[in-house]
């Protein structure tokens, strides 16, 4: 599962992915699937990406959804 939610984010890099999408995109076949597992895949990610310190990368936006890349600090 991490490396399809990794894939989505890649393919989509330095553009927002919603949460919706994400888990259309992982779940598509399931009725119905609860958005704390996207939460926990999530975080299973973010410690795989911290064990090879790139884990700066994966940005959550709060309540919207996530994005691959540097935060741009000069815009902030």
């Amino acid at each position: 599962m991490n490396y399809e939610f990794f894939v989505c984010l890649f393919e989509n890099q330095n553009r927002l992915v919603r949460r919706e999408k994400i888990m259309e995109k992982l779940w598509e076949n399931e009725e119905f699937v609860d958005s704390n597992i996207l939460s926990v895949n999530i975080n299973r990610l973010r410690k795989k990406l911290l064990d090879i310190d790139l884990a700066q990368y994966l940005n959550t936006v709060k309540g919207k959804g996530f994005f691959l890349g540097e935060i741009n600090k000069d815009a902030q």
